[in-house]
Order: structure tokens, then sequence, then C-alpha cells
């Protein structure tokens, strides 16, 4: 374990996050634009906002919202399942496999000056990963991937993937909560990898 370093603070660990993500999803929509139906999408997102006006001028009532706008998730899911699968492989390789040889580091936080270390010896390939599944969004896509898959029906579709969306959320307001308010800058989820993010 290093010793003589400072837990990094919110913002440092807030602007390493939006640098990576915005990394991410750069990389990932210029992979997959070659195979994504830019006219499709649009018009789902079209008739998307066409719903939402018809809820607003009371030409449709909520019901009708809810099980028109589960269709539309429901196809924009399987248009964008190349954008999501080429999105899981890039932040494997870029929050797990590229950190673990940067020791630590990813673009982001090499720009913030933080890094991850381990409270009980070297940082594993193990804890990147764990890591990775809870705080990034690679274990919700997987399940997003998964229910499009073997899901059918839109409505269930919409409820399961709105289930896990909630719970993905709720995680990651109690891990901002305590980087915020904890003396020590520990999430939740560097105690369950027995991790920190520390300041160089």
């Amino acid at each position: 374990m290093e010793k003589n370093t400072k837990n990094a603070v919110f913002v440092q660990r807030l602007c390493a996050y939006v640098i990576d993500f915005l990394i991410i999803s750069f990389v990932a929509a210029l992979v997959a634009m070659p195979f994504m139906n830019i006219d499709s999408l649009n018009k789902i997102d079209s008739d998307m906002n066409n719903l939402a006006n018809e809820l607003r001028t009371q030409e449709i009532d909520y019901k009708t919202y809810l099980t028109e706008s589960a269709v539309l998730s429901y196809e924009t899911a399987k248009q964008d399942g190349v954008l999501v699968l080429i999105t899981i492989f890039l932040e494997i390789i870029y929050f797990i496999v590229y950190q673990f040889y940067k020791g630590g580091q990813t673009i982001g936080k090499k720009f913030c000056k933080i890094k991850v270390i381990s409270n009980d010896g070297e940082l594993t390939m193990n804890k990147l990963i764990v890591r990775s599944l809870l705080i990034n969004t690679i274990l919700l896509q997987l399940i997003q991937i998964i229910i499009v898959s073997v899901v059918k029906n839109p409505m269930n579709y919409f409820y399961f993937q709105g289930s896990f969306e909630c719970i993905q959320y709720i995680f990651m307001i109690i891990c901002i909560l305590m980087i915020m308010f904890r003396k020590d800058r520990v999430s939740l989820h560097d105690l369950i990898t027995n991790t920190r993010v520390v300041k160089i």
C-alpha cells in the first residue's frame, strides 16, 4: 500500500470521470457510425418528441403515452445494439486493461493528477473489473443487451430496463454523496474493492 498519500476530492474525481466519459463516447460513436441507421434513429427521436407534445397538449392520456414510449424505447435499444456492444468493449479495454497497465490511471485521472490504489497491496485486474462493473455503465449496458435479446414485449423491456437503471443511479448517487461528505473521500465501490483514489 502506498503511504503518505491524500485521497482525491470530489471535483478531481468528477473531472476525471467526465473526461473519460467523453473519450469513450466519442470513440464509440465514431466506430459505430458506419453500422448505425441514423435516419431510423432520427425518426424514433422525432416520434418521441411528438409523443411528448401530444401528452402536453392532452391529445393522449398518460397510459397511451407510456405504452407508445415503451415501444419507441425498445426500438431505440435495438437500433443502438452495435453502439452499446462497442461501448462495452471500449470500456473494458479502457477502464480495466489500460488502467491496470497504467498503474491505476486513465487519461482523465492522469490529467487530474489522481490514481486508483489498493489498500492491501498491489492493484489487481480483478479489483479494477469489480470497480468498473459497479461504477461505470458496463454492467447496465450488458443487462440492456441481455434484456433486448431475451424480452420481446416492449412494455416488459421498459419496466426491466427502467428498474435496473434506477438501481444504477441510486448506487451512483450514494457513491457521489460518500465522496462529497465522508472525511476520507472513500466511496461505496472503493469500500467494496478495498481501493481508494489518491492525489499524485
